[in-house]
């Protein structure tokens, strides 16, 4: 009885710890997520001409447009655009960094690659330049175990201001 109760207590701790969990694992439970990233995009923040204030709802306009400014594998190799074609239905993210207080939004592009990003001021914002970075991506192909993206960052410093 005692061989019994002992043999119990030693695979409960060894199934409880996790040690010989892996071999009664199915292939296809297994965790990864590989996120192939190939930089094709380019974002252009338009001009913001007024400023704004504290709780506005301001409106960052952006155009998307592909090949990238670099080269896909972001190598640092610069590869020159010859020609340039609007990105429809690419996910835009915008984040206003308005002093110490960082705010985002999103939005999607059109057929034309353009798209307003609305945001709020929230009312803990101080009066401030904003700047603001942009992160647009398409995903290409999503598989169990990793998924193809293209994509697109740019920073751009004093795009307007938040004001009392």
């Amino acid at each position: 009885m005692r061989r019994r109760i002992a043999f119990v207590a030693i695979v409960g701790t060894l199934l409880g710890s996790g040690v010989v969990q892996a071999a009664f694992t199915p292939a296809r439970a297994t965790a990864c997520a590989d996120v192939i990233r190939i930089r094709t995009m380019t974002i252009h923040i338009k001009p913001v001409t007024h400023d704004y204030r504290v709780g506005d709802i301001a409106e960052v306009p952006v155009t998307v447009t592909r090949p990238g400014d670099t080269d896909p594998l972001q190598q640092g190799v610069p590869m020159p655009q010859t020609i340039t074609e609007p990105a429809a239905g690419v996910i835009i993210g915008i984040g206003l960094h308005i002093g110490p207080v960082f705010t985002p939004g999103y939005a999607k592009t059109s057929s034309t690659g353009g798209a307003v990003v609305k945001i709020k001021i929230p009312s803990y914002a101080h009066p401030a330049t904003v700047n603001v970075d942009a992160y647009a991506y398409n995903i290409l192909v999503q598989a169990p175990c990793y998924t193809v993206q293209e994509d697109g960052f740019t920073h751009k410093a004093g795009v307007f201001k938040v004001v009392k």
